[in-house]
C-alpha cells in the first residue's frame, strides 16, 4: 500500500527544517570563514575570482557572527537528536536574523557590522524563511503530537 507523505506531516517538516538548518548553518561557517580568510590575507584575495570575493567578503564583525551562528548551529545539529531543539535553534536564529534585517535596514553601521544593501537583503529573506519553517514545524509537530495523543487516548478507551 501507498503512504503519502505531506509536507504538512510533522515527520516531513522536521526533515525539511533539519536538511535547510543544516545548509544554513554551514553555509554562514563557510561563508564567514572564507570572509575573515580574505580580510587578512590580500594576497588571497587578489586572487579570489570576483563573484567569489563579492559572496564571502564582509568586514570582519558581520563575518564572526556568521561564523557564531554557523558554529553553534552545526553543534546543535550534530549534538542533539532532539527536535525541539532544532526548533528552538530555528526560531531563535529566525527571529535574532529577522531584527538583524529591520536595524540594519535602518542603521548599516549599527554594532560596526557595516551591512551592504546584498547583506541587509540576505537577511531578509534568511531571517523570515527561517523563523516560518520553524513556526511552521513546531505547529505540525504540536498537531501530530495531539493527534497522537487523541488516537492512544481513543484505543485505550476502547479496550
Amino acid at each position: 500500500m501507498n503512504k503519502q507523505v505531506s509536507w504538512r506531516s510533522s515527520s516531513s517538516m522536521d526533515q525539511i527544517l533539519k536538511i535547510y538548518l543544516w545548509i544554513l548553518m554551514v553555509g554562514l561557517f563557510l561563508q564567514g570563514s572564507g570572509s575573515v580568510a580574505l580580510r587578512l590575507s590580500s594576497g588571497l584575495e587578489a586572487i579570489t575570482p570576483p563573484l567569489l570575493a563579492g559572496i564571502l567578503l564582509a568586514h570582519i564583525a558581520h563575518a564572526i557572527l556568521h561564523i557564531t551562528w554557523g558554529l553553534i548551529g552545526i553543534i546543535v545539529l550534530a549534538t542533539s537528536r532532539s527536535m525541539r531543539a532544532k526548533l528552538w535553534l530555528g526560531l531563535v536564529f529566525g527571529i535574532f536574523y529577522t531584527l538583524l534585517a529591520i536595524v540594519g535596514t535602518l542603521d548599516s553601521h549599527i554594532f560596526e557590522l557595516h551591512l551592504a544593501p546584498s547583506e541587509d537583503a540576505f537577511h531578509w529573506i534568511v531571517g523570515p524563511l527561517t523563523l516560518g519553517l520553524s513556526l511552521l514545524a513546531w505547529y505540525t509537530h504540536l498537531h501530530s503530537a495531539r493527534t497522537r495523543a487523541k488516537l492512544f487516548s481513543s484505543r485505550s478507551k476502547a479496550v
